[in-house]
């Protein structure tokens, strides 16, 4: 059975409507829905996951490069004390993130971090639900770490105190096919 031209137009017209009304839908969600929804996301599990106030300045989302920036994370604790700040993260994802069971990271950057940590909490556990993650390349620029270690019952604590941390890693495993090997 032939197509007669008429019908072989309108088929290439619907065709072609709907490639481009998914790419606008993609384009609209991607640039607009998903930075709300995931700044929203970031906000609400750190808040859970720390007890603490989280801010956060913006966060833009590139769905064609897989990629978001984030400017201006704070997390401060209860007792008003900044446990995390970011001036900026840059992160690309790798597209083979859509068929492995992990995340797969391009890029990772990270600008002006500062970590404060009062030792791990008794029982301190990671979860296992978290997938696993590969970081291709990751970089941190003036980063800053304080550390402070408490034995229990101990009148002395220990305090480290970083500043001016510059490093870049590549190849973090945790990829499925290729796990644990990474290069200072």
């Amino acid at each position: 059975m032939y197509l007669r031209s008429n019908d072989l137009r309108v088929s290439v017209r619907i065709a072609i409507t709907t490639v481009v009304a998914v790419v606008i839908v993609y384009t609209l969600a991607g640039f607009l829905l998903t930075p709300y929804l995931l700044k929203r996301q970031i906000i609400d599990d750190l808040s859970e996951r720390t007890g603490g106030v989280v801010t956060l300045g913006q966060l833009a989302v590139n769905p064609f490069m897989l990629s978001a920036d984030l400017r201006q994370l704070r997390v401060v604790s209860q007792d008003h004390y900044p446990l995390f700040t970011l001036g900026s993260m840059y992160a690309r994802l790798d597209i083979a993130s859509l068929w492995h069971r992990g995340w797969i990271i391009r890029d990772l950057v990270f600008d002006t971090p500062h970590l404060r940590v009062d030792s791990w909490p008794e029982g301190y556990k990671k979860s296992d639900d978290t997938p696993p993650v590969s970081i291709s390349h990751l970089r941190v620029r003036k980063g800053h770490l304080q550390w402070k270690e408490a034995a229990s019952g101990a009148v002395d604590e220990a305090m480290i105190d970083l500043t001016d941390l510059e490093f870049t890693l590549e190849d973090l495993g945790g990829e499925p096919y290729r796990p644990g090997q990474f290069t200072l």
